[in-house]
């Protein structure tokens, strides 16, 4: 499965949070946060985590879906 970025960056608008917030909230640099974001860098599965602690979703909610 692939990380839904879409859906972070849409939690990220409904929440008023940039690249910047997002970056503390992992505590990486913006630039690994802005490389996630373009699909540039793999998200680790322990920034997801946080992710979905901080938005307060279940990590599933973060994943896209894929057909079988």
């Amino acid at each position: 499965m692939q990380v839904n970025i879409a859906k972070i960056k849409g939690l990220m608008a409904e929440h008023g949070e940039t690249q910047q917030d997002l970056a503390r909230v992992l505590g990486c640099s913006v630039t690994t946060v802005g490389n996630y974001m373009t699909s540039k860098s793999v998200m680790r599965v322990d920034d997801v985590g946080k992710i979905a602690v901080h938005y307060e979703v279940s990590p599933l909610d973060l994943l896209k879906k894929t057909e079988a």
